[in-house]
């Protein structure tokens, strides 16, 4: 028996499994390792804990789960607990600095940023706010655990090049960017972040000019075969609509007139399209003529 009331015995894994639960928990000292003691739970979950002082209290360090660590390795653990008692330090109160380290750590990330502040205010604030928010954790998913303040404009700008060799084209990163530095602005505005990681990237320049391109002769029949269909279908709605009212003694809509003419406006030139036109009558050009 130890002088804190608890059994002592040689606490080794065939010893452990005979220890049968009670109706109350109870500790088991290890015979030979001063301060290390087994807790069986009426359940018959088996803990390592370390018993130790530090400002005057008593306290019990959690070791782990006895299934999972062995005896050998708790004793390690042990041992390793009663140097760093020794100098002066409390184990439970540096792991709790840890954890709330980590829980900081957490909550600077961009991906906590964006589920719990950022889209929230944007799905209720912006017609595009879902979109945007998918846009950001799509492109920029390596970034997502990242704290926001060590994302930097060299990141954004290697992943920009990554983009380029993609052969993404600039206007759409642009927008990327443009995304994810709003987000990062809303996180200063809120407090979250003391300054805009991206405020000093600039936006690539992009060549709005569009090259012409002339139509092949398939993809032109293909064009002029989809604006007649089209035509017909609006046609036959209004009909079918214009019907429906008149059965209920309402006036008619006017009629659709159909799509007469398709523009060419690389050769200046303009066809009819009607269809109860004749190519001889209309002083139009008809495609098929």
């Amino acid at each position: 028996m130890c002088p804190h009331g608890v059994p002592t015995m040689k606490l080794t894994e065939t010893a452990i499994a005979k220890l049968a639960p009670q109706a109350t928990r109870f500790e088991v000292s290890d015979e030979g390792t001063p301060n290390l003691v087994l807790r069986v739970f009426p359940s018959g979950k088996r803990s390592w804990r370390y018993r130790y002082r530090a400002g005057g209290h008593s306290k019990r360090y959690v070791i782990g789960d006895a299934t999972l660590i062995s005896p050998s390795k708790a004793r390690r653990r042990a041992r390793s607990l009663a140097g760093a008692i020794a100098e002066g330090k409390d184990p439970n109160h540096e792991e709790a600095q840890q954890k709330a380290a980590a829980r900081r750590a957490k909550q600077s990330t961009l991906r906590y940023f964006i589920d719990h502040s950022y889209e929230p205010w944007a799905k209720s604030e912006r017609k595009t706010g879902q979109d945007t928010c998918r846009r950001i954790r799509t492109n920029f998913g390596n970034f997502l655990d990242t704290p926001m303040a060590s994302i930097s404009v060299w990141d954004i700008e290697r992943w920009r090049k990554q983009r380029h060799e993609a052969c993404i084209t600039a206007s759409t990163t642009n927008r990327d960017i443009a995304a994810l530095r709003a987000c990062l602005g809303h996180a200063v505005e809120w407090n979250s972040l003391e300054r805009n990681p991206l405020d000093g990237l600039r936006l690539r320049i992009t060549d709005r000019s569009q090259p012409l391109r002339i139509l092949a002769p398939d993809e032109e029949l293909r064009l002029r075969q989809s604006l007649k269909e089209r035509d017909q279908t609006r046609h036959a709605s209004r009909e079918s609509a214009n019907r429906w009212r008149f059965k209920r003694s309402y006036l008619p809509l006017p009629e659709f007139p159909h799509y007469v003419v398709f523009n060419d406006n690389y050769f200046g030139r303009s066809y009819c399209l009607t269809q109860e036109c004749s190519p001889t009558a209309c002083p139009m050009p008809h495609p098929d003529a």
